[in-house]
């Protein structure tokens, strides 16, 4: 069986190298697109590659606008052009695949009937805010929920069709403009490490809700925990949060809930880029905001342009008359000028 994963990863350089190291001992390789990092994210990358993994970084551009299904979606097309993949595993750069080992992993998509696709639940791992682990793999505390379809894996038959779409977040998967079943695996699920430490849950949260509110699709529904994350931060009265457990809450509800204790098991062997692992939240968030700013400028380019193309292609005839006999008497005027002075 050969299985692939997709990923857009964006300034994750504390947590990208355990992910790929880790999540290669399932897969056959890996394709990541670096959404524009401020950090050594790409770099990582670029030195993973270099030791011979197979991990491909594919150029996507950078966007203002978080738009996660449709750039998935070409991702996955990419590779399903390279290679007919048995399944395609669309996978966050902070979800590791958890699994006793591959055959496990392969025997439960192999169990998936036709036409379902697959779906692993989400095992969310939530740091002590006050006292985070160095290593974010090193957190026991889970939320204790009930297990459900959360992130879908895609069957080879449907990721090579040409109307199969992968919609925002990886939790859907249309064929047709029509959502296909989804079959919760068995056992195998994603730990997923979505907060590290305050800072990193700070700058997410920010930089998610300018890019969410940036689309021209946006709602006020769409992905509401980034939005009540970046909200929960309007009552802080410093830089300095004084109650980092209050947005951790707005940003995942069920964190104020039942949690137990789950030692997650990586695989990720021997960690060589360590020094590259640091965050840089300011850094992260002034880039976003030039981002949006210059493209907002390239936007409003191209709208002038647009303007002046039409108003052109539109004037009235005596309009683009008078245009062209100003432009005429100039033109005589420069050749009387030239004689003068010759």
């Amino acid at each position: 069986m050969r299985l692939a994963s997709l990923t857009m990863a964006r300034d994750e350089a504390d947590i990208i190298e355990a992910f790929v190291r880790h999540n290669l001992t399932f897969l056959d390789r890996m394709y990541v697109i670096d959404d524009g990092s401020s950090d050594a994210t790409p770099r990582i990358l670029a030195l993973l590659q270099a030791e011979g993994l197979p991990v491909e970084l594919v150029a996507d551009g950078q966007h203002a606008s978080f738009s996660q299904g449709q750039r998935t979606t070409r991702l996955m097309r990419h590779a399903m052009r390279q290679e007919a993949w048995d399944f395609i595993l669309p996978i966050d750069a902070d979800e590791f695949i958890d699994a006793p080992d591959r055959a496990r992993l392969e025997a439960e998509l192999a169990a998936l009937p036709a036409p379902h696709i697959g779906a692993f639940s989400l095992t969310n791992y939530v740091p002590d805010l006050a006292a985070p682990p160095a290593d974010p793999l090193a957190c026991t505390r889970v939320l204790d929920l009930d297990r459900i379809g959360n992130k879908v894996i895609i069957p080879g038959a449907i990721a090579g069709h040409s109307e199969a779409l992968v919609s925002d977040g990886n939790h859907e998967v249309s064929h047709w403009h029509v959502e296909m079943p989804k079959r919760l695996l068995a056992s195998v699920d994603l730990a997923h490490f979505p907060i590290r430490s305050t800072a990193q849950l700070t700058a997410k949260c920010l930089i998610s809700y300018m890019r969410w509110r940036a689309r021209p699709d946006y709602q006020t529904n769409a992905s509401a925990h980034l939005i009540e994350g970046a909200r929960a931060l309007i009552d802080e009265p410093g830089l300095a949060l004084q109650d980092p457990e209050r947005l951790l809450h707005a940003y995942l509800p069920y964190a104020a809930g039942a949690l137990r204790t789950q030692p997650f098991v990586n695989r990720r062997g021997v960690v060589r880029h360590g020094d590259l692992a640091a965050t840089f939240p300011y850094r992260r968030i002034l880039d976003s905001v030039d981002t949006l700013i210059e493209t907002a400028r390239a936007q409003a380019r191209e709208v002038e342009t647009l303007r002046y193309d039409m108003a052109r292609a539109t004037a009235p005839f005596h309009v683009a008359l008078a245009r062209e006999i100003r432009k005429y008497r100039r033109s005589i005027m420069r050749r009387i000028l030239r004689q003068r002075v010759g």
